[in-house]
């Protein structure tokens, strides 16, 4: 990466954001994104465009990029369920137009690309390593599991070589919609029901940590190939366990939290990553998770000061 350009798509996301703000001083950032906003680094240059957009070609032939971390696209299960088609447009074609836009450059660009723990599905084993079955049970899965596809076809073909990362369960500072997005909002309002039984567990990796393993990777890339890893943590936190953090993060520890029973179509009901492979290739965690919680629900707290209570 020593000299050269790194483009990271999604840059005014949330991991996009993160990303960018991991990177060196050092450093030549570019970002794009649909909509520019206030990079959170300083000197960064910000492209504003849509993809897949025409003129995605012409931006990776100019900046010849050494890696490209691919941050943008939806990411809501719930709205691939009702949405399909606005789900698939921002996954695939995306993939495909950047891959493409690489071997008509023919820059040797690294691509970084971020998938999801929804490829699996529903393991019928935890932790559940990357050699297990896939099985999507979503659209946001399936999408996710035809950009992997993408990838290998275009190192297969054409030699282009990528890191693709099943990112478990990712939070942290600047998420404004899943879980603890929408525990915080139910709390200030008074609401302490929430759906499922609360048994459900996830896999959090924060996005401080997610973000320094893409850098590490852009740095020390592994060699040609597509390397293909989970990131999370490891270990299995129940959603009754989070949301309870989160209302201990709001002051509210004398709420007793109570579950619907109601699963939403979509999700899976256990997640425990196999980390092995992306700590051999650098992964650390630096952020506990009862600490990164706390540190989320002071963030939402200053998002929401000032907005009158529900």
């Amino acid at each position: 990466m020593a000299g050269g350009t790194v483009l990271v798509t999604g840059a005014t996301g949330f991991i996009g954001s993160h990303v960018l703000r991991a990177l060196p001083s050092g450093c030549d950032a570019v970002g794009l994104a649909s909509s520019v906003y206030p990079s959170s680094r300083d000197a960064v240059r910000l492209v504003r465009m849509t993809l897949p957009h025409p003129d995605l070609d012409e931006l990776i032939a100019r900046l010849r990029p050494a890696v490209v971390v691919h941050c943008a696209g939806v990411a809501s299960v719930g709205l691939s369920m009702t949405s399909p088609g606005v789900d698939f447009q921002s996954g695939p074609p995306v993939v495909f137009q950047l891959y493409d836009a690489i071997r008509k450059a023919g820059t040797g660009t690294r691509v970084v690309q971020l998938s999801s723990a929804a490829v699996y599905g529903n393991p019928g084993m935890l932790p559940v390593a990357e050699h297990a079955p896939l099985g999507p049970i979503s659209p946001y899965g399936w999408h996710k599991r035809m950009c992997e596809d993408i990838a290998h076809e275009f190192c297969g073909l054409y030699g282009i070589s990528s890191a693709v990362l099943r990112v478990f369960s990712c939070y942290g500072a600047g998420l404004r919609k899943q879980l603890l997005w929408d525990v915080g909002h139910k709390l200030r309002a008074g609401d302490a029901v929430f759906s499922g039984t609360g048994e459900e567990t996830r896999d959090y990796v924060h996005v401080r940590d997610l973000a320094r393993f893409i850098v590490h990777l852009a740095k020390a890339w592994p060699g040609p190939g597509v390397h293909v890893c989970n990131v999370g943590s490891g270990q299995e936190t129940s959603v009754r366990a989070m949301v309870e953090h989160m209302a201990a993060g709001c002051g509210l520890d004398h709420v007793t939290p109570e579950f619907s029973g109601a699963a939403r179509k979509g999700d899976p009901q256990n997640w425990r990553a196999d980390i092995g492979r992306a700590r051999q290739l650098g992964l650390e965690l630096t952020v506990p998770l009862e600490d990164g919680v706390h540190e989320y629900a002071r963030w939402f707290l200053e998002q929401v000061k000032g907005t009158a209570r529900q």
